[in-house]
This record gives C-alpha cells, structure tokens and sequence, in this order.
C-alpha cells in the first residue's frame, strides 16, 4: 500500500475514532432525562427548546430526498467485502498492517451494528497485532481508539504516547487523546478549545452541552449540516441522532422523533438510532412501533439495555410472559457482562439495577465505574445511586467532587435540585 494511501486511510479512521468517543460520551449522558426537569429550570428550558427549533430551520434535518447519500444497504456490503479481504490477507501473512485494519474494520462494524462480539473480536486481535515487532503507529492508534471504548483509558493513553514516537501526530490524534483526557475527568482546556477555529463543530456541540448550552450546541450541529458534502450516509445519521438526543435531553420528544426518524430512514440497521427511535416512541406512548424497534435492535445487537426497555414495553401492552421473559434474558446478559467486562459495560447496567431493586449492586457498579472513568457524567450516576441507595452522605460528597470540574450538564443542575448538601449551586446557569 502506498504513503499516500495510507496517509488517507489514517486521517479516515482518525475521524472515526473522534465519532466512536463522540458517540459514547454524548448517548451516556442522554440517560432518560425527560423525567427529571426540575420546575424550577423547565420555562426556561422550554423557550430555549423552542427558539432552537426556529434557529436551525429549515430543511434540517436533511431527509435522504433531500440530500441523497449512499444506500446503506450498499454502504454495509462495502464494509463486509472490505473486512473479509483485510480477513483473508491477515491469515494469510500474519502481517501487522492487515491486522490493524482488520481491527479497525470490525470495531468500526460494531459502532454500527452494536454486535458486541465484533468489538471483542477488534480489541484481541489489535492487542496481539501490538506485539508483533512490525506494528507500527497506525496500530497503536487503533489500539488507542478501542482501548478506550472498553474504558481502559489510561492504556489508551500508553498507546497514544506510542503512536506518537512512531511517527503520528496530527491533529485527529491530539481530539482523540482530549477525549480521553475528558473521559478521566481533565476538563482545563474546554474553554480554550471551543474558542478555537480549527477544532470542528461537532466537538464544540460536546462540550457546549457539557455546560448546558444547549442553543449554542444546536448551532454547532446546523452548522456541520452546512458545510456537509459527503455521502458516507453513516456520517449524517450519526449527525442527525446527536440532535435529536439533544432534544430528548430536553425534553422535547416530538422534535427528537423527527431527528431520529430521518436518521433511520437514511441508516435503519444503524443501532444506536433504532434505540433512541424506539425509546422515543415508548416515552410517546407509541408502544405498538417501540415494541417492533426493539425486536429489531435486540435481533441485530443481543444487548440487554434493550431487553430491559422491551420488557417495559410488554408490560404497558399487557403481555406479561413476554415482559417477563425480555426481563430474564436481560438480567441473565447484564449478570454476565458485567463480570466480564465490568468496566466497559458497568455504567449501562447501573439503571437496569436500580430498576430492578437491586441497589446495592448499582452502587458498587457506579462506584466501580467512578475509580476508573471521571467524567461529569460517572459522577451524575453514582449521586444518582447512592439517592437510590438513600445514602445522602455519599450523594453529596461526590456531588461536591463533581462540582470541581466545572462543567455543568443540564442533568448536574437537576441533580442539584434533588439533593440537600450545604453550599451547592441551584442556578440554572
């Protein structure tokens, strides 16, 4: 493969790896907030809702007749033929190049498709790629990437600092290792990033929701719309689900429908907004649709999030077995996942505890989860548990810890308005 070849492939999965921690960090603090606007903060947050919505009209979201991108059905064969032939190269050389891109090509599958084997098969592979003598910086920067999508951070860091003494340095790189750095709870450059022109308006969306600046975040979002000139139908669903996120963040569920329905329309194998699509539904009381979407998205992913979700679905439709089987089938998955991969699926199964009246292990689940990933939503969790656990104390210890970082998400304020500490904020700004 030549240089410049392989200088576009890296620049590609830069990019992709920014999208991957993007995507984990903006649908973790997404969490069902709907529910917990406080009285206190919801007319201001209802005129903003609706300000944004005439600020970044019209023709937003794009629909596919709109802005035609590559069939996604299309788009996924390209990917499978890609993958077996990055498969049949590497068995046949053992070569560090081809398992790198191998790696790369099946974690790059799971961000899409949500099988969490492909992301297990990416993260042995790449970890026994690394200790081939040829690996080179490429595959320490894949290495990176799914490291920390399995919340080992500070090895992800290790890597970084590895593919820098290879040879690379750009700037896909430097994003990647702020969002790191973000994720273990090293806020001091937020200010300094969003007012610099070369960082993109999707990382500035981020970090404007991280301080509950939901309008301007919204703008960041219209404005990628507007400098898009792709057909990658990937990029623009992922770009149209942070919206609608956004939206449901807030509390407007009619206009993330809209976002995560042309989102689907464009990429409907896409798991994440098959997910939010159903979620949404449910929270509309759509519960016929929200049931097929979670049949879909459990048949294409296994996850127990969504077992969990259709078990709630079942009970409101009145077929108990049904519920009660989906609620089996997701305790028996959440069980075993976390005692194999305690801290990359931990704080996912913080809910489904909590809901499920067992408190105590979503508390040492969220603690759990605190040690090893400090960022602003880890800390919302384990205050979250330990209300639920009724132990205020620790709910407002680390609510004190948090406050620290000077970020302040929209669900760190409703948090506020929960609690009885001494000598914590209640603004809303």
């Amino acid at each position: 493969m030549n240089k410049k070849n392989t200088l576009f492939l890296m620049q590609i999965f830069c990019y992709f790896c920014l999208l991957t921690l993007l995507v984990i960090q903006l649908t973790s603090c997404k969490q069902a907030t709907i529910h917990q606007i406080s009285n206190t903060s919801f007319s201001r947050t209802n005129q903003e809702v609706e300000e944004v919505k005439q600020l970044i009209s019209p023709r937003w979201p794009q629909s596919h007749k709109r802005y035609k991108t590559t069939d996604s059905r299309i788009y996924l064969a390209n990917l499978q033929s890609s993958i077996n032939v990055f498969e049949r190269m590497y068995n046949n050389t053992k070569s560090a190049q081809y398992g790198t891109q191998l790696a790369s090509k099946l974690y790059f599958r799971y961000r899409l498709l949500g099988d969490f084997n492909d992301a297990i098969k990416a993260l042995n592979l790449i970890n026994m790629v690394s200790l081939d003598s040829h690996a080179n910086a490429q595959t320490y920067l894949t290495l990176a990437s799914i490291q920390s999508g399995f919340h080992q951070f500070k090895d992800a860091l290790n890597s970084l600092s590895k593919a820098q003494e290879l040879g690379i340095n750009n700037k896909g790189l430097k994003e990647l290792e702020n969002e790191i750095r973000y994720s273990l709870g090293s806020y001091q450059n937020l200010n300094v990033v969003l007012k610099n022109d070369e960082i993109n308006s999707l990382t500035k969306a981020k970090y404007a929701l991280l301080n509950n600046e939901f309008k301007q975040a919204s703008l960041y979002y219209r404005k990628a719309m507007n400098t898009y000139k792709d057909t990658d139908p990937f990029k623009l669903s992922w770009l149209q689900l942070q919206q609608g996120i956004a939206f449901l963040r807030y509390g407007d569920m009619q206009a993330a429908k809209v976002f995560f329905t042309q989102a689907h329309q464009r990429f409907p194998e896409y798991y994440l907004v098959t997910e939010h699509l159903a979620e949404t539904e449910y929270l509309l009381g759509n519960l016929t649709h929200a049931k097929k979407l979670y049949q879909q998205v459990i048949t294409q992913t296994n996850n127990p999030e969504f077992y969990a979700q259709l078990a709630k679905v079942e009970a409101l439709l009145g077929h108990n077995a049904a519920s009660q089987k989906a609620l089996s089938q997701a305790q028996q998955k959440f069980d075993l996942l976390t005692q194999t991969y305690p801290t990359a699926t931990g704080d996912h199964a913080v809910q489904f505890y909590l809901d499920n009246k067992q408190k105590q292990k979503a508390l040492f689940l969220a603690q759990t989860n605190l040690k090893n990933r400090k960022n602003i939503e880890s800390y919302e969790l384990l205050i979250k548990t330990a209300m639920a656990n009724n132990n205020q104390q620790l709910a407002c210890e680390t609510y004190k810890q948090a406050n620290r970082l000077n970020v302040r998400p929209l669900e760190f304020y409703q948090l506020s308005s929960e609690l009885s500490c001494s000598n914590i904020p209640t603004t809303t700004h």
